[in-house]
């Protein structure tokens, strides 16, 4: 009886073990996804705004804004998928 619990028991942790194998890949996957998304996202709103500014010739309030609105939102984006990942790898 103790013969089958222990091989049991190895078999559950083997299982286990590769499923927190196949988790952390997938979580690294989804994090690199999600990272090239937002540099391009914000590549082309950079673009974007670049374009507009010189089409438009924005003003120097509504330049700072954008440069500060721009900044702010990819740091804010970048700061969720990182401490999102770290949280989720460490099973927090």
């Amino acid at each position: 009886m103790d013969l089958v619990l222990s091989k049991a028991r190895v078999i559950f942790n083997e299982f286990e073990k590769k499923l927190s194998v196949t988790n952390k890949k997938e979580l690294n996957f989804n994090l690199i996804k999600n990272l090239f998304l937002t540099v391009i996202v914000f590549i082309s709103a950079g673009y974007l705004f670049t374009i507009s500014e010189a089409i438009f010739m924005f003003g120097i309030k509504v330049r700072t804004f954008m440069y500060w609105s721009f900044i702010l939102t990819l740091s804010a984006t970048l700061s969720y998928l990182l401490v999102n990942y770290f949280l989720r790898i460490n099973f927090l």
